[in-house]
């Protein structure tokens, strides 16, 4: 996985941060989602009383809630989600972009759509939509 995209791997260049994103996004999910089978389980077995937030460790914890706790931390720090997408119109090169923003609530911070032309294939679109996520989170 973390050998190149031309040797045959998927290109990341730091598998640790990209883990922690991946278990953070898990706890994102179980917030979002507190009606989830995965959610009311872990809720019932690790923070009954609590909001995911503030759960403890617990004695003799799973695999699983040791690496989702571990990761809570990201989301205690305060962040955002940003979310992003394109459409290719082929036929006159030109593309609508649009980019929302939330905060750690879910509540939108900003939102913008746009078009720019002499743009043809979807993953320079993506690339741009995502490009304009960042310059509005920075």
């Amino acid at each position: 996985m973390g050998k190149q995209k031309g040797k045959g791997g998927l290109g990341y260049r730091d598998l640790e941060s990209f883990n922690l994103a991946l278990l953070a996004k898990q706890g994102w999910r179980i917030l979002q989602n507190e009606n989830s089978i995965a959610a009311k389980i872990l809720k019932e077995k690790y923070y009954k009383n609590k909001s995911l937030l503030d759960a403890s460790l617990g004695h003799r914890p799973s695999f699983l809630w040791r690496s989702v706790w571990n990761a809570l931390s990201l989301l205690k720090e305060g962040f955002v989600k940003a979310n992003w997408d394109a459409a290719v119109e082929k036929k006159q090169r030109r593309v609508g972009l649009g980019v929302l923003i939330r905060d750690e609530d879910g509540k939108p911070l900003a939102a913008v759509e746009g078009q720019k032309d002499n743009i043809d294939h979807p993953a320079v679109a993506e690339a741009q939509a995502l490009w304009k996520a960042m310059v509005i989170y920075m």
